[in-house]
């Protein structure tokens, strides 16, 4: 008998859970001939938090022997918990049902309202998850880790006296006993090799999906893509190659006493003189405060530029990221920014009209049929979503 994919929820990743549950129910089980009832894919889970601020996880399903998928969003803005300060220090419980999500103490529901929670409390739920699902599960059972943004994916080099907090972030989800683990768009290609040889691990491309929707929105004739540093050059010449248009980049210096802080830009790699009247399209991995984005943009358009276009495939937008990008937009600076919804949050955000959502929940329910039928993954690496 086939094993079904079984669809694990954490607090942050509730609503992509949901969305990844509907598309393979929906779509791509039956292509292969399964039937699925609602909430057959979907393992109910209670998480605990405790007055002190710990927390449990009991999985309120039979899985053992399942192959089990925990979604987990470690940067989400947008995890409903409740409303006043005073509760979230309360002992409260989060249900997470295919049909309801809700949170209470002392059996009472609370008044939820979205939130900013720690990375770090996000993954400690995610580790917690893990371990209870591999107690669950039993030897015979199999579990990955969806995690669409990867924590920590920065903190990849050991220098001078500096964590190396990719790497224990690796460590722990394998102590726990996850088997797999599957994101997008990873910061650095030689993450892999921070896993042991018993974990494996997949990062998906965002870029298939958005060209995809580049393709069907704008009118390309006129674009020019640039890389914002040579770092970010293999990403843009793919979606320079598959929309047939030039790629160049800027190359900049850091002040290399604080890793990640851009500190000017100090040219282009190429002639100048042809972004003239160019739209001007950037491809990063992440934005995080939108510093290093707008320093590119006000360079390009130093040079003659038409129109600045951002693509990010996680929209992390920490303070003043918005604002910040909301006056560049109104300066004339940048015309807009397409992410994926890799990264959850509130609507006050999402609701911004520069800031364009493109859905990659598909592309990851199309990558979890092929992991649970043990079909190979290299052709959603080379395809649209």
């Amino acid at each position: 008998m086939e094993r079904l994919p079984i669809i694990i929820p954490t607090p942050s990743g509730y609503e992509l859970a949901r969305l990844l549950e509907k598309h393979l129910r929906e779509n791509y089980l039956p292509k292969r001939g399964i039937t699925a009832a609602p909430g057959e894919l979907w393992a109910t889970t209670d998480v605990t938090i405790f007055a002190d601020t710990d927390c449990m996880v009991e999985i309120k399903e039979h899985i053992r022997g399942a192959d089990v998928y925990i979604i987990c969003d470690v940067e989400s803005s947008a995890t409903p918990l409740p409303r006043f300060a005073d509760q979230a220090h309360q002992s409260h419980k989060i249900h997470l049902g295919i049909k309801k999500y809700n949170v209470t103490h002392d059996g009472k529901p609370l008044a939820l309202k979205p939130r900013k929670v720690s990375l770090a409390r996000h993954f400690d739920i995610l580790l917690s998850t893990i371990e209870a699902a591999r107690n669950a599960v039993k030897e015979a059972g199999r579990i990955t880790a969806v995690l669409p943004f990867f924590p920590s994916s920065r903190q990849d080099r050991r220098g001078g006296r500096r964590s190396l907090d990719l790497k224990r972030r690796v460590m722990m989800i394998e102590a726990c006993g996850c088997d797999h683990v599957l994101t997008l768009d990873i910061h650095n290609e030689s993450t892999e090799l921070a896993f042991g040889v018993h974990t494996g691990f997949d990062s998906l491309f965002s870029a298939h999906t958005i060209i995809n929707h580049l393709r069907r929105t704008r009118d390309l004739a006129n674009t020019y893509i640039v890389a914002p540093d040579a770092g970010a050059f293999k990403r843009n010449r793919i979606y320079a190659e598959e929309l047939g248009v030039p790629v160049s980049f800027l190359y900049k210096y850091r002040d290399q006493n604080q890793p990640n802080v851009l500190r000017g830009v100090m040219g282009f790699g190429g002639n100048a003189k042809d972004l003239r009247g160019k739209d001007v399209v950037i491809v990063d991995d992440m934005i995080d405060t939108g510093g290093t984005l707008i320093e590119a943009a006000t360079f390009l358009h130093s040079k003659g530029v038409e129109h600045v276009t951002a693509i990010a495939s996680h929209a992390i937008l920490s303070p003043p990221a918005i604002e910040r990008l909301g006056r560049a937009v109104k300066e004339g600076m940048l015309r807009d920014l397409v992410v994926t919804n890799s990264i959850a949050h509130p609507k006050a955000t999402t609701g911004q009209p520069w800031l364009l959502f493109v859905d990659i929940s598909k592309y990851f329910a199309k990558a979890i049929d092929c992991l649970n039928q043990g079909a190979s993954l290299s052709e959603l690496l080379t395809e649209t979503g």
